[in-house]
């Protein structure tokens, strides 16, 4: 709030910084103290960090795969808003800005909300009842889906009209564009779960994934982007997480990880996806029956009426 209110008042960028680097810092004060109160037998420093670095070796080894991994994400968010202004202009990359604005914030406040479950994965493997850690992968999985059909739905509705009344109509992108904005939130929403099981069972070492992602989502968007404009870009994010984070990831971790056919992963996988387009698609079957589309961009007050019906509509057909 704070940050917002002097971003409109003073519209200085050193400002923000400035302010998100003290109030950085001031997290980790609080958290350190946190800990200290509640965990007060749990001491860090130096000595102890080498006595046991040389009792467990594998920490470092597993740390520097994993940096790895986090490295190729960063390059891939990195480059798109320079691939975007490669093939389209500065002035998408600012409408596009708009728009990831708040997607990235939603999977701010989903990664907030259901970001525990990772400690939680990596007790339940510790335990090692495997058809149990198998169960609570397709429910974790399902909540996901589940969660994404709703946020998808709204996206898809409640993001134009917002964008309309936010700054107006000159600003708004095409519907293809939005649907694979769309469909990457919702890629990102779901791999979680992947994610947080293959890190739970220490599997990192391929390291080689994260830049055959990389390399996939930037020749496709370059190829694409010539082609397309913005949206052969955006295709290239996409189908480089389909072929890594949703046919790799889960092939390794179904093989190595959770030692079950990967025939269990197509199967359920395939369910949750059609049923995810099914409960799209009806949705929005139900709602042009029941609402205007120009309800949402009358007044805030109408996108806000407009809004609790989509996602009733959506969370009752879910």
């Amino acid at each position: 709030i704070i940050q917002m209110t002097l971003a409109y008042y003073t519209g200085n960028y050193y400002l923000w910084v400035l302010i998100d680097f003290l109030f950085g810092i001031l997290y980790a004060i609080i958290l350190n103290w946190k800990i200290n109160q509640v965990y007060p037998w749990l001491k860090t420093d130096v000595r102890s960090g080498k006595e046991l670095r040389k009792k467990y070796p594998e920490i470092i080894k597993y740390t520097k795969q994993l940096f790895v991994h986090k490295l190729g994400i960063v390059a891939i968010f990195q480059a798109t808003p320079f691939l975007i202004y490669t093939f389209s202009s500065l002035q998408y990359v600012a409408f596009y800005g708009n728009y990831t604005t708040i997607t990235l914030n939603l999977e701010k406040l989903l990664a907030s909300f259901l970001g525990s479950t990772e400690a939680s994965v990596g007790n339940l493997i510790a335990e090692g009842n495997r058809e149990r850690i198998l169960r609570v992968y397709w429910e974790l999985v399902a909540v996901r889906f589940f969660i994404t059909s709703i946020f998808a739905f709204a996206l898809y509705n409640l993001l134009p009209p917002f964008i309309e009344l936010w700054l107006g109509d000159q600003y708004l992108m095409s519907e293809t564009i939005l649907l694979l904005l769309i469909t990457n939130f919702s890629m990102n929403i779901i791999r979680v779960v992947t994610d947080h099981y293959k890190n739970g069972f220490g599997i990192f070492y391929d390291v080689w994934a994260p830049f055959a992602e990389a390399i996939i989502s930037v020749s496709i968007a370059i190829v694409c982007g010539m082609k397309w404009g913005l949206e052969g870009v955006l295709l290239g994010n996409i189908v480089s997480t389909l072929f890594i984070v949703f046919g790799w990831k889960p092939y390794i971790l179904f093989k190595k990880g959770l030692q079950v056919s990967l025939w269990n992963y197509i199967g359920n996988f395939t369910r949750n996806l059609i049923v995810l387009c099914g409960c799209f698609y009806l949705g929005t079957f139900i709602k042009e029956l029941l609402v205007p589309d120009m309800l949402g961009s009358e007044s805030w007050m109408s996108w806000i009426l407009y809004s609790m019906v989509c996602v009733a509509i959506i969370g009752s057909i879910s």
